[in-house]
């Protein structure tokens, strides 16, 4: 026997995982937000499964606010500089999702101080020295994320100095003597 609307709503509301199996025609705004009420990051990207037209403003900003990855699956017209600031905050890794044209400075500073690897994402032309060195005083391996033009000498000495020798294999040839000499 088919679930009723109100079926359904219990069940989303007990495991949002649920809804990838709920009839599309039965997905509400109420339904929406009672699968984004839960702050679980295990339950995935969620928004994925709700039609298109039912991506609001107010659902999009409920479904980052549980889980900032979700910004993934908002639609570009609705992805504001403060939409994606909240998405970084819940989940810095969701910088990666972000339009280049909201990437700030100061966009970029939270998501590498939360999480080193998150310098991957950092548009090139915001990339500096000073953020390369927050990134490998974290986790010296964030070098292999580093362009090899950025990767100085002192970047280097710490990202070794963090990680040992393993970051080593990602130390330009040229410099590696240099870093070897500085840390002995």
């Amino acid at each position: 026997m088919a679930k009723t609307y109100e079926e359904w709503l219990l069940v989303v509301e007990e495991n949002p995982m649920e809804l990838q199996k709920m009839p599309k025609e039965m997905i509400t705004e109420e339904i929406c937000f009672a699968v984004f009420k839960r702050k679980r990051w295990s339950y995935g990207n969620r928004l994925k499964d709700i039609p298109e037209t039912l991506r609001t403003e107010k659902v999009c900003l409920a479904a980052i606010q549980a889980y900032g990855s979700m910004l993934e699956s908002v639609p570009e017209t609705l992805k504001t500089e403060a939409l994606c600031l909240t998405a970084v905050k819940e989940n810095s890794s969701a910088l990666q999702y972000v339009p280049e044209t909201l990437i700030t400075d100061a966009l970029c500073l939270l998501a590498v101080q939360d999480n080193e690897g998150n310098i991957q994402f950092v548009p090139k032309s915001l990339l500096t020295e000073a953020l390369c060195l927050i990134a490998v005083q974290k986790e010296g391996m964030a070098l292999q994320f580093i362009p090899e033009n950025m990767r100085t000498e002192k970047i280097c000495i710490e990202a070794v100095k963090t990680s040992g020798n393993l970051a080593m294999d990602d130390v330009p040839k040229d410099l590696q003597a240099k870093v070897k000499k500085a840390l002995s």
